[in-house]
């Protein structure tokens, strides 16, 4: 959980690069860093199942700070 990262979450992998190649190139700059992290784990936890479990260490749900 850090404060730069964004969590994409598909069915299949290539809608994941697909989002990713869209965002990057929605950005005008001189530059551009896009860093990339699979963690493909076959395993049934979503990302909601994470904001819970945070939920509980935290005793509050999350703050959303966009």
């Amino acid at each position: 959980m850090t404060a730069t990262d964004t969590v994409i979450e598909a069915n299949e992998v290539d809608e994941v690069f697909k989002a990713i190649q869209a965002a990057h190139n929605a950005v005008e700059a001189d530059r551009i860093i896009t860093s990339v992290e699979v963690d493909d784990q076959g395993s049934d936890q979503q990302a909601e199942d994470r904001i819970k479990s945070v939920a509980s260490v935290l005793g509050r749900d999350p703050e959303k700070n966009m």
